[in-house]
């Protein structure tokens, strides 16, 4: 194993003088990956998206503009999950809309409103489909470029943010989608989806959600066709998108299932495989036409499944490949669960004071520049394993997400770093999430010195910048021969050591594995308890005269202010199955069959698991 890196050795005050221009990430010097200003512009991305959700969550049924509404949701939750439903039909409306030459032409007035913003930030977000997905899908055919685009932006994104839009760009938006521009008035003017009966070809009227919760962006999502009877759900939207892919391969030698072309682990658009795929259902579904299939199947999704795993050599492939099939949008991700299950990070940075405009100005820039050394070392880590899996906190997170708003980069990055991808893709079981938290923790501190996870929450009369500073000057940790106190929050000082949040976590569980994952929750839930008493002991005993009186108030504060166990969402970085494994959405996560990289929604402080439906 190569030599670590040497991020972690204390001076007497960190400076952003001394912020490293340069690190070792597997053993290769680089560049820093990512800037403070571009953090700030994700940053103002992520406080966009919390005001927007905070207006949702105000809508009420006396307001007028509610009143004018076909449906709204009475609880918080599915008001933000119908939003957000609508806000991907938009988003789909805007990707149809792009043309080749809008950059050159508009500039920044291709960037759509904040709802739409917020989907294609979600899209970014899973690097993987997002690549094959712009090379295979034509409503994506421009997306990549526009996402070049704004990564050159993110910078200039908290200015863009607070400005009022320009009336050429709502013009531009207006004119191409044929909606409002502002997504609440847009909402009064969307009530139903069209869609045709795969059986009758019957164009159907459908509400985007009902007090029956039968509509399009409901979970129960039902409709009868009113001429032949066909009960059509999702099941069966997904069963006619595979369809009308299967047929299109035939007629058009660049067409290909999702998930055929992307490969993970070399992180390359393999044509030769997705080629190969194509040729063996073509000998084996010799049929020319979308009903031709759909009745060879009798109109039943598991059949079609079947007819097309027949004889197919990549079934531990087929996990992945089915997964874009779930309903009848053309993209290869359920964009709106995705995006209920960054709302949760959002609002963590957000309830943290993270996004708030100015909080990292000056001397607070230090935390930001901390972040970045921190998710370099991180890389680093991953670096030594290819195999293994990591667990990021908060921090961490944060500058990852960033990182892959830049696709570009990011996919060229992580091949010269890591000769691989790192993926986004909320995909792992709890039972292997629990060891994977502790797993990192031992890593990092065999690795670099000093311990992962910190409590960064402000006591009583610091900010956030002067909390670091002080468990920065109390480290005592050396490795290596250089000057970088970025990545040691706590070194020789016992009281600042013990101000160490641990980040317990437990996240997601399926519900064929629910005792099992509850069995778990408590047998860690206990342990935390017993790990925050020895702790607060240890600190009391230790406590010397001079300490400052809100170090005790601190310590405290951590068993009774929201310092409960962290939770986490998954993110794979290489696959493997679990036949075990279904799909049910708990604490905001969705588990399905495959697991890697996981990531912490929560580095420096914790909340309690809410139940949350991704549907509503």
């Amino acid at each position: 194993m190569a030599a670590p890196p040497a991020y972690a050795q204390a001076t007497d005050r960190p400076s952003l003088d001394y912020a490293p221009t340069e690190y070792l990430v597997g053993g290769k010097k680089t560049d820093p990956l990512l800037t403070v200003e571009q953090l700030r512009g994700h940053l103002a991305l992520i406080h966009s998206a919390c005001e927007l959700r905070r207006r949702v969550e105000a809508l009420a049924p006396s307001q007028d503009l509610a009143s004018q509404l076909f449906y709204l949701p009475q609880d918080n939750e599915r008001k933000w999950s119908w939003f957000l439903g609508l806000a991907v039909e938009r988003f789909t409306l805007w990707c149809r809309s792009l043309e080749e030459n809008d950059l050159e032409q508009h500039g920044m007035d291709v960037i759509p409103p904040s709802d739409v913003l917020l989907i294609f930030q979600t899209y970014l977000l899973n690097p993987g489909w997002f690549r094959e997905d712009c090379h295979r899908i034509k409503e994506c055919k421009w997306l990549f470029g526009v996402a070049d685009f704004m990564s050159k932006s993110l910078g200039q994104m908290p200015e863009f943010l607070e400005a009022s839009p320009k009336a050429e760009r709502e013009k531009l938006w207006t004119k191409r989608c044929n909606v409002p521009f502002d997504p609440f008035d847009a909402a009064v003017v969307m009530a139903s989806k069209p869609i045709e009966c795969p059986c009758c070809a019957t164009n159907i009227a459908v509400p985007y959600a009902d007090e029956t919760g039968t509509g399009y962006l409901q979970y129960r999502f039902s409709v009868s066709c009113p001429n032949c009877s066909m009960v059509i759900d999702k099941s069966i939207l997904g069963m006619v998108k595979l369809a009308h892919d299967l047929v299109a391969m035939k007629s058009d030698s660049s067409t290909f299932l999702a998930g055929a072309l992307w490969t993970p682990e070399k992180d390359l658009l393999d044509i030769s495989r997705a080629e190969l795929i194509r040729m063996k259902m073509e000998n084996h579904i010799r049929l020319d036409t979308v009903q031709d299939i759909l009745k060879k199947v009798k109109f039943k999704p598991e059949r079609l499944i079947q007819l097309v795993t027949t004889g197919f050599d990549y079934i531990r492939l087929w996990s992945r490949m089915s997964s874009a099939y779930i309903d009848d949008r053309p993209f290869s991700v359920d964009l709106t669960s995705a995006a209920l299950r960054q709302s949760s990070f959002n609002d963590k940075m957000f309830k943290l004071g993270w996004t708030h405009p100015g909080v990292f100005n000056g001397d607070e820039e230090r935390v930001l520049v901390h972040c970045i050394a921190r998710y370099h070392a991180f890389l680093d880590l991953l670096s030594t394993d290819s195999r293994g899996m990591g667990v990021p906190t908060l921090d961490i997170d944060l500058a990852w997400h960033t990182h892959q708003l830049m696709p570009t980069k990011y996919r060229e990055d992580m091949q010269t770093l890591l000769k691989r991808s790192l993926d986004h893709d909320d995909t792992i079981l709890e039972s292997t999430l629990e060891s994977a938290f502790d797993s990192t923790s031992r890593v990092w501190q065999k690795r670099f010195g000093t311990r992962y996870t910190h409590c960064g929450c402000p006591v009583p009369g610091d900010t956030i910048g002067s909390k670091l500073g002080k468990l920065l000057n109390s480290s005592s940790s050396s490795i290596g021969n250089t000057t970088r106190p970025f990545i040691a929050p706590e070194g020789g000082r016992d009281d600042m050591a013990a101000l160490t949040h641990p980040s317990d976590h437990n996240a997601v569980y399926t519900l064929t594995h629910k005792k099992y994952c509850e069995a778990l929750r408590t047998e860690r839930s206990n342990k935390h308890s017993k790990r925050m008493e020895k702790e607060v002991k240890t600190f009391m005993k230790k406590k010397t005269s001079d300490a400052k009186d809100h170090d005790e108030e601190a310590i405290k504060r951590r068993l009774h202010e929201g310092h409960h166990p962290a939770f986490l969402t998954p993110i794979p970085m290489e696959e493997y199955e679990d036949p075990q494994a279904k799909c049910a959405s708990f604490g905001g996560a969705v588990v399905m069959q495959r697991g890697g990289v996981i990531v912490s929604k929560l580095a420096f402080c914790s909340s309690s698991l809410k139940t949350r439906s991704l549907w509503f």
